[in-house]
């Protein structure tokens, strides 16, 4: 494998953002084999910065937004950026607030949340962000269309909004769940695998040297892209349903699992584990 792209939360990131020293060690035993590792997240890009950094992953590109953009880090040049269609964004997220659910509003390189809320306090804390509470008006009138639109609320509550707004159609724009209490909204085309794509292409790697490791469905099309899907133990059975692979989960270290098959002698032996 020539490019390794691994998703944070639920992936490489335990509950409570642990990342654990076995999971760290596979990261750099790859890296010193010559692989490019790089990171392929939901989060936004100045928090993919500081994980770039805290693994010690090389200077090169990272898929934030789930695939919206593409970004070289540490520089966080943009490659690539796609917004949501400004006028049907504008409609939807006038409709969530006013149905009381938090809406989180990714406008350029801040936050505008619909309330103050503990989450979204600890995630600015974080990852040295800017977030602004915006009231139902001030939410809408962004300068530029925003990049996503996460949604947060119960599973259930949130599920039933998917459904609804999937009848309905929401035009230029996919829903995907990136956690069961997180509903995204992106432009029409946008998705990781797609980001991986032109990654990829980009570096001229071809997708049969790259691996991706991922737990979500908003994984699920990155491991149709790669040569090797991998999902996590415990993922979503859209992920799964996309694999190759099946790692152990997250908190038996499967990222480390999905890694160390990498540095077998054959680069293909798997260590225990199942085949999706």
């Amino acid at each position: 494998m020539e490019l390794v792209a691994i998703d944070l939360d639920g992936t490489a990131m335990r509950a409570g953002d642990l990342i654990s020293e076995p999971v760290r060690a596979a990261i750099r035993a790859v890296q010193d084999r010559g692989m490019r590792v790089m990171l392929a997240t939901g989060r936004m890009v100045q928090s993919a910065a500081l994980y770039s950094q805290d693994l010690k992953l090389e200077p090169g590109p990272a898929i934030c937004y789930n695939g919206a953009a593409v970004a070289e880090l540490p520089a966080m040049h943009f490659w690539f950026r796609e917004t949501l269609p400004d006028v049907a964004a504008r409609a939807l997220v006038t409709r969530l607030v006013a149905d009381d659910y938090l809406v989180q509003v990714y406008v350029g390189l801040e936050i505008w949340a619909s309330r103050e809320d503990a989450r979204v306090r600890r995630y600015v804390e974080r990852n040295h962000v800017a977030a602004w509470v915006r009231g139902a008006a001030e939410i809408v009138e962004w300068p530029e269309p925003p990049i996503k639109v996460l949604v947060q609320d119960t599973s259930p509550r949130l599920a039933g909004l998917r459904r609804e707004l999937e009848e309905e159609g929401v035009p230029g724009m996919r829903l995907v769940e990136s956690q069961s209490d997180y509903l995204e909204v992106l432009a029409e085309r946008t998705g990781k695998g797609r980001a991986l794509a032109h990654v990829a292409g980009r570096l001229q790697i071809p997708r049969e040297r790259v691996m991706a490791v991922g737990d979500g469905e908003n994984d699920a099309d990155m491991l149709t892209f790669a040569g090797l899907g991998v999902a996590m133990g415990q993922g979503h059975p859209a992920a799964k349903a996309a694999a190759d692979i099946i790692a152990p989960p997250v908190e038996e270290d499967g990222l480390a699992w999905a890694l160390q098959r990498l540095l077998q002698p054959s680069g293909s032996s798997v260590p225990g584990g199942a085949r999706a």
